[in-house]
């Protein structure tokens, strides 16, 4: 079934109506635009659906085949040494002269999370750190499936729309305890924008996303089965529990919100965005929720900008807050026939962040761009009994810059990035618990990684190909190395634009 809705919107997505457009000058143009830093950046702070309309000048399609390669030796346990992944993607935007803006996406990736350790469920950013967890971990086969869309109408001023996208995740081991995981993510979103003489947008948004993953464990053999736990926070577990037969329930719901100014060329950025995340974790052998949580952001942003035909420069600083607080559930088993029953529940898990950040950036269009930028982040994360804190105050430095050239009908962009991190202050104590024993070792290679400063160095590189009539091809590849952590990331895309 989800490969049909992949193809079936991959068709959607190829056969929306295209115009004759098909120049080497208009090619370049369309793929400048997509890689440009200073239009990446205004189409992240503009993410309402209404605003599609103002993001690109030049509509078309473009169709894409990728390969990632990542491989680290020093790394967080819970998230695994490195990927490797093959991927299809497609995407369209259009513009009609009635006033509709038209885009969407369609993909489908099969690839491989490497060397997965206490860590046996999906999508490790929406769930931390209520894993499904075992000694054993291993690499994990992992496939995707998305697909996505939305369209705006513009009425004199003013700009209506939605988006909706839709992605489905599966991830399986062929070697016990053998995990099968599903989830799937449904974002929908609607906003409205008001242009305000020719100078301003304006713009309120709304959304919300639906999440649910199944996550079992399914042994072949009945000898020595590992221990399974069902993680309530770092390194902690309920004893009661650990049932190995038992499947884990995963739903989150998110409801977002957000205002936002921006300019159309020059003047001022500002927006502020909310979002709410309450999510719940059940076992099939319990009746009740064993874990559920409240994940709360908050990101506002400040900024500058002027844009000329000769020259673009902006300035941008932002300032974002998230709190994460969970419960867990105490359970008895003496009412077996319904399975555990929940006695009470009990505040168990804090993670804390505020961070604090500024872009610089400037620029000629279409012919290169420079970007600095500074972030400071008050990391703290929690667990109440057995005691367990730390904290981290991380600064993050970053420097970018991209060149286009032609030669000939031919398109070439360049951008290469340097960055790196000091870990200002740092803090860390767990009490009871074994340092040497599993659990114990996780928590202090993972607190060893978080301490790294690495040193990052990257570069990107796309040919546009523009020597043939209706099909433009394109190669583009991406290197990257990490001092401390140890990783290369290499990354090369096959496509073409029609």
């Amino acid at each position: 079934m989800k490969k049909h809705l992949w193809i079936w919107s991959t068709c959607i997505v190829l056969t929306l109506p295209a115009k004759a457009q098909d120049t080497a000058s208009y090619v370049n143009a369309y793929h400048q635009e997509r890689s440009d830093l200073f239009t990446q950046e205004r189409i992240r702070q503009m993410d309402a659906p209404s605003l599609r309309p103002y993001d690109y000048q030049h509509e078309g399609t473009t169709v894409l085949a990728g390969y990632l390669s990542r491989e680290q030796n020093k790394y967080d346990w819970q998230r695994g040494n490195g990927t490797g992944a093959l991927s299809v993607l497609s995407n369209t935007y259009r513009k009609t002269n009635t006033g509709w803006t038209i885009w969407g996406d369609a993909g489908y990736q099969n690839g491989k999370s490497k060397g997965l350790k206490y860590n046996e469920t999906l999508d490790y950013d929406r769930i931390f750190p209520y894993f499904v967890a075992d000694s054993i971990g291993g690499d994990q086969n992992q496939q995707a499936y998305l697909f996505g869309g939305g369209i705006v109408k513009t009425l004199g001023n003013w700009s209506y729309g939605g988006v909706a996208h839709f992605r489905a995740n599966q991830a399986s081991r062929q070697v016990d305890p053998r995990p099968y995981n599903r989830s799937a993510v449904l974002d929908l979103d609607i906003s409205g924008t008001y242009n305000y003489r020719a100078q301003y947008l304006l713009s309120a948004q709304a959304g919300y996303t639906m999440y649910k993953q199944n996550a079992r464990l399914n042994f072949i053999s009945q000898i020595k089965i590992p221990a399974i736990y069902q993680l309530n926070g770092p390194g902690v577990y309920n004893r009661l529990l650990m049932q190995s037969g038992a499947s884990a329930f995963y739903s989150i719901n998110t409801f977002r919100g957000g205002l936002s100014l921006h300019p159309l060329k020059t003047g001022w950025i500002v927006s502020s965005r909310w979002e709410i995340d309450k999510g719940s974790k059940r076992l099939s052998t319990a009746v009740s929720d064993i874990n559920n949580w409240t994940d709360s952001k908050i990101t506002n942003q400040l900024g500058y900008r002027l844009s000329q035909d000769e020259w673009q420069w902006q300035v941008i600083a932002n300032w974002n807050t998230q709190r994460r607080i969970g419960r867990e559930g105490l359970f008895t088993s003496q009412n077996i026939n319904n399975g555990l029953q929940k006695i009470a529940d009990r505040s168990s898990y804090r993670y804390f962040q505020d961070s604090y950040g500024i872009l610089i950036g400037t620029g000629k269009p279409a012919l290169w761009n420079l970007q600095v930028r500074a972030d400071l982040a008050d990391i703290q994360e929690q667990y109440l009994s057995p005691y367990y804190n730390s904290t981290l105050r991380p600064l993050d430095l970053g420097f970018k810059g991209q060149y286009f050239w032609k030669a000939g009908k031919d398109g070439f962009e360049t951008t290469f990035n340097v960055s790196m991190r000091k870990i200002l202050e740092k803090d860390f104590t767990f009490r009871g618990l074994n340092e040497q024993s599993g659990m114990g070792q996780l928590l202090v290679n993972n607190w060893a990684y978080m301490q790294l400063e690495p040193v990052t160095f990257g570069i990107n590189a796309q040919w546009n190909i523009n020597r043939f009539d209706k099909l433009f091809p394109f190669v583009a590849i991406r290197a990257e190395h990490a001092t401390a952590w140890q990783a290369n990331t290499f990354e090369m895309k096959v496509g073409f634009k029609f």
